[in-house]
């Protein structure tokens, strides 16, 4: 079609993994393979329910602690199942586990529980970052989130006598206002420790939707290409050139929010929906209605009727 215009409805519920990770690690998806966790000897789960959302990687946990003797640590304001299988739930506040999990790092780097060769071969500024860990003090940590500096200390002690250490987070990490944010510093803790390596524990997002990791994958986004390499980057888009025999354009295209808000304004005048319901993941219905109305061709394939395709010319 040779358009920019594509998105799909994972950058909304879990955008916040694929541009944290990829901003941290340069890789928007898991950093081991799934079967990797199995061997992990700490598995740090942050704002998952992995038992409802993804019960097979929850079975692959379950694998470390009968055969590696793993321990999990739990940190999730709302009770899960994996809350009856942790040496240690911590519970804090809403929307602050930037603060905890700074003042984690900040008491590892004070007891020297970190990779010094990985840190400083394969990780750039370490000692800013460093610097700029100093307001984070057990007192704050407490202050901020809820977190007492006992419970801080115990995931210290914890982290310091692991040799892999897994990070695994959800949506309530991902679908918060600052997920972004919070996935950069689940980054820096693994970096911190080198669990990024091959033999390292790894780093694991776990997307509540199905495909939305392969939607990722494959360029499923106005501003990527397929493998997670910029649109915008011209040695990158040559090559897919030469391989698709098509010109792409070399600029990102309107993302999903910005899709709609285009047909609103007259920019945007045929959508291809397939597979998806903004009914169902858009805000202000009313609005979205109104741009329905006023499009000259909507096309929408789905195995089942949708909310969506009983707007649909075809």
């Amino acid at each position: 079609i040779g358009t920019n215009q594509i998105d799909n409805g994972a950058r909304l519920a879990s955008g916040a993994s694929f541009h944290g990770m990829m901003a941290s690690t340069g890789w928007g998806a898991m950093t081991h393979a799934m079967e990797d966790v199995a061997k992990a000897d700490l598995i740090l789960l942050v704002g998952a329910d992995v038992y409802h959302d993804n019960l097979i990687f929850s079975n692959k946990m379950r694998e470390a602690m009968r055969f590696n003797n793993a321990k999990i640590i739990v940190v999730d304001p709302r009770r899960t199942k994996w809350e009856q299988w942790a040496n240690l739930w911590l519970r804090p506040l809403p929307g602050t586990d930037i603060a905890w999990i700074n003042g984690l790092i900040r008491l590892l780097i004070e007891r020297k529980v970190t990779s010094g060769e990985f840190v400083d071969s394969k990780t750039e500024g370490f000692e800013s970052f460093r610097s700029s860990l100093e307001t984070f003090s057990p007192d704050f940590v407490q202050r901020a989130s809820g977190i007492s500096p006992e419970d801080l200390e115990a995931v210290a002690k914890l982290y310091a006598s692991a040799g892999k250490r897994a990070i695994v987070f959800g949506s309530g990490v991902t679908q918060h206002l600052h997920g972004t944010e919070t996935v950069k510093a689940l980054c820096n803790l693994a970096l911190l420790t080198g669990e990024t390596e091959a033999e390292g524990g790894g780093v694991y997002p776990i997307l509540t939707q199905n495909n939305a990791q392969g939607a990722f994958d494959m360029g499923s986004f106005s501003e990527f290409l397929p493998g997670h390499v910029r649109i915008d980057d011209k040695n990158s888009r040559t090559r897919f050139e030469g391989a698709w025999e098509k010109e792409i354009p070399s600029k990102p295209g309107l993302t999903y929010l910005e899709i709609f808000d285009g047909i609103l304004a007259g920019k945007i005048k045929a959508l291809y929906v397939f597979g998806e319901d903004p009914f169902i993941t858009l805000p202000n219905l009313e609005r979205l209605k109104n741009g329905l109305h006023q499009i000259e061709l909507l096309v929408v394939q789905d195995q089942f009727l949708t909310h969506i395709g009983g707007y649909a010319h075809v």
